[in-house]
């Protein structure tokens, strides 16, 4: 195995991590206000959204990485994970509340 191969390997690891991390922590502030609140169940759609494309994401810039566009597949991960994960932090902030 190459070393750019690992190093791609690791890379997608950590945003797997990350990525994981923050839906796990978006699904319980959601479930807290689904609790204490009275907000609808309907609130966790996107997160389970996220939780569901995020693989399928992740696999085409695998296969991306794998067609010799590896600077690309790069930056469309990192791209893609900040986004989302960012996106899910707001979205966490303004249904549970700060």
């Amino acid at each position: 195995m190459k070393l750019q191969n690992l190093a791609f390997l690791l890379l997608q690891l950590v945003v797997i991590y990350g990525i994981y991390t923050t839906i796990f922590m978006a699904y319980l502030n959601i479930s807290n206000a689904v609790e204490h609140k009275g907000v609808s169940v309907l609130m966790y759609f996107p997160v389970f959204v996220a939780a569901i494309t995020m693989p399928l994401i992740l696999n085409k810039y695998r296969v991306m990485f794998n067609n010799e566009e590896k600077m690309k597949a790069f930056v469309w991960t990192m791209g893609i994970a900040s986004v989302t994960i960012l996106l899910l932090i707001v979205y966490t902030i303004q249904v549970a509340g700060s």
